[in-house]
Parts: C-alpha cells; structure tokens; sequence
C-alpha cells in the first residue's frame, strides 16, 4: 500500500507490468516447447503475485486490468486463439485461473497467521479487531458458511468468521 494516496493501485500496476513482461518474455523464448513445460513456465513465473493477500483499497478497474493480463499471458505462452475460453484451458491445464489464485492467497495468508506463534501476533489475530478491519471483509469475500453451499445463509445464521471456508 502507497500511504501518501492509502491505495494499492500503484502495486497492482507494478504486478500488471510484470505480468505482461513476464509472458512476453516466457513466449519468445519457449514458444516451441511441450505443454507441460509451458505449464510449469506459466506457474513459476506468472503465478506468484506477491502481496495480492493484503490489496484491500483498489480500483476495480486495475484489477480487472490484471486479470486480463494474467489470462493474456496464459493465452499467448499457449498459443491459443483470441476468442478461446482461457478459464476452461487453465482448469485443463491444473493452472490457477486468476481468481481462484487470489482466493487461495488470501486463505494461505490468513492460515499462516492464525498458526502464527508470535505473542503480538496471535493476540491481534484472537481479538475483535481483525474482524471488523477493512481487510477481513475484504479476505472475506468469496466464502460460504459451512453446510450452506448453495442456499442463502439467511437471516439467522451465524456470523462468526470463525465458520467459514473458502471456495476453490
């Protein structure tokens, strides 16, 4: 996050960048190999987005951007037609579609810091604090209570965080 604006535009704006040098870079160089180089390619070095856990204060529009980034490099590393549904390749592929990779970071993340040791940490993690931040409703975007996969959660449902889990 850039404090000056309390934005995470200008990180996911460097995250964009790379992206596309990344994909360009991977196809001029391994336009010629198997599918399951091109795979492991594609997973090194377009795949890791770091810090994407704790984007909370964004634009919609850049992310949107890096969306079509991400599917662009997955597209052109494997030659595919423009039109050509990128989501349903990178399932058959066992490639992270973009979303699916933004919620798993967030999970990991949250994970490590719940298993986290460290005193400080823990005590911040346990309180009502975090629950009520602006990154926990953020993280928390993308889940579903337990046993309520495909109803509404309804009125009286619990609403501790605490009970529920990530789609994936």
């Amino acid at each position: 996050m850039h404090w000056r604006q309390l934005s995470d535009d200008k990180d996911i704006q460097r995250q964009l960048r790379h992206q596309y040098c990344a994909a360009n870079k991977l196809r001029a160089s391994f336009s010629r190999c198997s599918r399951a180089v091109t795979n492991m390619l594609f997973r090194s070095f377009c795949t890791p987005m770091y810090a994407s856990q704790l984007w909370c204060n964004f634009r919609k529009s850049c992310v949107q951007r890096l969306r079509v980034a991400y599917n662009f490099g997955c597209r052109v590393l494997h030659n595919l037609p423009w039109r050509a549904n990128v989501s349903s390749h990178q399932v058959q592929c066992n490639i992270p579609t973009y979303d699916a990779l933004i919620r798993k970071n967030k999970y990991l993340f949250l994970e490590r810091c719940r298993k986290s040791t460290n005193d400080y940490f823990r005590d911040l993690i346990q309180s009502d604090f975090l629950y009520s931040s602006l990154f926990f409703e953020h993280c928390n975007q993308g889940r579903i209570k337990r046993g309520q996969r495909g109803q509404s959660p309804g009125p009286s449902a619990p609403r501790d965080p605490r009970d529920e889990m990530y789609l994936f």
